[in-house]
């Protein structure tokens, strides 16, 4: 009997310590025991932010962190060939970077299960982080007018938090996110209202939430008058 629950003792002992262990973090772990809403978050921002790193890499030649994203990459693709494709590419031996977009496209289909999982579950949660990281999600895609609504979301829970300071950040990041949208989208007349919404507020604030604001709004400015 004591063999048996030492061995039982063991069994769960190992496992919790594997899911610390395990590259994608605490919350891989825990969202296997909780349909709670943030964790589903925190779990997407997790593969959104490695996508991003690994973007960077396809499209910047990046530098990326070997031994991370290694180990990253063996537990979410169960494939050593494809890992070793990626180490590869990562240390400059092909010609090509194929592998790495693939990869990337896998961790943010992973991140945006996770972000529609932690809409569906959030009930009466402010979430508007939520909401800026689909944005993003999509942005990072190219999806900039699916982008917009999901900004627009961020917005609006950010409005009525009942935190000041956590309200002017988010309303001016979120404003400033629909702003970048329209101009990535070639809309400029429509870019600057939003820059000049998130400029008013980040003034008003009498913080600076985002350093290059004044600059963009500049440069928004000039576009914006030339159509």
């Amino acid at each position: 009997m004591i063999a048996g629950l030492s061995l039982l003792w063991a069994v769960k002992t190992s496992a919790y310590v594997a899911e610390w262990a395990d590259p994608r973090s605490v919350w891989h772990g825990a969202h296997l025991k909780t349909k709670d809403a943030q964790v589903a978050q925190f779990l997407g921002q997790l593969y959104q932010d490695n996508g991003e790193r690994v973007d960077d890499f396809v499209k910047a030649g990046a530098m990326v962190d070997m031994t991370n994203q290694l180990r990253l990459a063996a537990a979410v693709l169960k494939d050593r060939q494809r890992v070793e494709g990626l180490r590869a590419e990562w240390l400059g031996q092909a010609g090509s970077r194929t592998n790495s977009m693939s990869y990337r496209d896998r961790l943010w289909e992973l991140a945006w299960e996770q972000f529609e999982a932690s809409v569906a579950r959030r009930g009466m949660l402010s979430t508007p982080n939520l909401f800026m990281c689909r944005g993003r999600l999509l942005v990072r895609e190219g999806k900039f007018a699916p982008a917009i609504p999901e900004f627009r979301n961020a917005l609006s829970l950010a409005e009525v938090s009942h935190y000041q300071r956590i309200r002017f950040e988010g309303v001016t990041h979120a404003l400033y996110a629909i702003g970048v949208a329209y101009w990535d989208m070639g809309n400029y007349r429509e870019a600057r209202q939003w820059l000049l919404q998130a400029q008013q507020v980040q003034r008003a604030s009498e913080q600076v939430w985002i350093g290059s604001l004044d600059k963009d709004v500049e440069r928004i400015q000039v576009l914006a008058s030339g159509h």
